[in-house]
């Protein structure tokens, strides 16, 4: 009988990787976005960070799990002030009090946190450890409340996550990042290189390094609203009339109905639900979107009707709908 020696799991990017092709691709598709390839993305990366930027990280194969740990992250330089707030109420759109994980070089985990006996490693974010006295001051953006961070250790393991953070360190003499997981509130981490163009454009991130591009909005690009959004769902299906659904319900008004990956003998459609506060209470509004009016047209005419829309509203609808896959956008 053959003997199988068990090995620790340190690594869970499980998910496929993205040819150049398929990032250039993408990139070429996506309206008002401009890309340089560039000759280390760890070293570009670590000094954008440095100077304040707040980049998405995609490289490699995506998470399996529910958390980012350093393929598909949003990241800040921990030693901004603000930097908790600006994530949270400009790029992940959460509730202000939700704070951040600090990724650290395993070789300096030691130097900052105070280390229970048990400890060995952290390397799918899943303890909680005390920065050291007078520690946690330096990095406020990712030291919570009570002076504890969820810790995620990076070693030669992690790649080019690993060589961000060493970079980094040079640059700055702290060995940590804040690392959060590529998505806003609501929706899925990104995993392809489309999913990762949108969340720039629909966020106040600075710029998306995508393995070897540096992807930044067009000049002049201000908001997801100066896009020409054209509804492009195979079938959608309104599941309620308006007067059936009370102000509160949660029932949904709108299904879609978009084309399965696999083929259709081997799964039939998929079906996305969206509910009243995704579309509002009369989501007429969403199948008549046609390519033709930008999204502060159509916001001139939802206020019409109601007071309530305002443009933040508007452009969660649309990235609702475009997570949905029912949605395309142009110039």
């Amino acid at each position: 009988m053959t003997r199988f020696s068990p090995r620790r799991l340190r690594v869970d990017s499980f998910g496929r990787n993205y040819t150049a092709e398929e990032i250039e691709l993408a990139i070429a598709k996506t309206p008002c976005v401009v890309a340089e390839r560039i000759a280390s993305a760890p070293t570009v990366a670590a000094t954008a960070l440095a100077e304040g930027s707040i980049l998405g990280w995609f490289t490699g194969g995506s998470e399996f799990g529910p958390r980012a740990l350093g393929q598909r992250s949003i990241l800040c330089d921990p030693r901004r002030s603000d930097g908790k707030d600006v994530l949270n109420s400009r790029v992940k759109f959460r509730e202000e009090f939700r704070p951040f994980a600090p990724a650290v070089l395993q070789s300096e985990v030691r130097h900052w946190f105070e280390i229970p006996s048990d400890f060995d490693e952290s390397p799918f974010m899943l303890r909680v450890l005390h920065f050291r006295d007078g520690m946690g001051a330096r990095v406020p953006a990712v030291a919570h409340i009570d002076n504890t961070g969820r810790v995620q250790t990076v070693g030669s393991q992690n790649g080019r996550f690993f060589e961000l953070l060493r970079a980094f360190e040079s640059h700055t003499g702290v060995p940590i990042l804040l690392n959060t997981s590529f998505n806003v509130m609501g929706g899925p981490i990104v995993e392809a290189p489309a999913d990762a163009l949108w969340c720039l454009l629909y966020t106040d991130l600075d710029a998306v390094v995508m393995e070897d591009y540096l992807v930044r909005k067009a000049p002049g690009f201000h908001s997801v609203l100066e896009l020409r959004p054209q509804f492009a769902a195979l079938d959608a299906e309104f599941i309620a009339p308006v007067s059936m659904l009370p102000e509160s319900s949660a029932r949904e008004i709108l299904r879609i109905r978009t084309p399965s990956p696999l083929a259709a003998a081997q799964r039939p459609a998929v079906e996305t639900r969206l509910l009243p506060g995704d579309v509002g209470p009369d989501p007429k509004w969403v199948v008549r979107l046609d390519g033709r009016r930008t999204g502060f047209e159509i916001l001139a005419e939802l206020q019409e009707q109601d007071a309530a829309w305002d443009e933040r509203r508007l452009a969660r609808a649309l990235n609702r709908l475009h997570l949905s896959k029912a949605l395309h956008l142009a110039v």
